[in-house]
């Protein structure tokens, strides 16, 4: 399996869902949405709202300097910084 960092930097239209086993995926301070799915490690950088495109859940660190807008289910299994 490979893993890189997946680095959003604009609006995200997605009709599926990601699944990061390895790794931090982090959303720049642009990005306003953060894609559904199972992430390892998930950073949201910046102080700007982002809205959940569906369920997530982070098994690892999960990093967000504002605010969350979401009627998705946010699972935080690991640490929350």
């Amino acid at each position: 399996m490979i893993s890189f960092p997946l680095h959003s930097i604009s609006t995200s239209t997605v009709r599926g869902s990601i699944v990061a086993s390895a790794g931090t995926v982090t959303y720049s301070i642009t990005a306003l949405n953060i894609i559904a799915g199972s992430y390892n490690s998930l950073t949201k950088s910046g102080a700007a709202a982002v809205t959940l495109c569906g369920p997530i859940t982070v098994n690892g660190s999960f990093s967000t300097g504002g605010q969350i807008n979401t009627i998705f289910d946010l699972i935080l299994n690991g640490t929350t910084v």
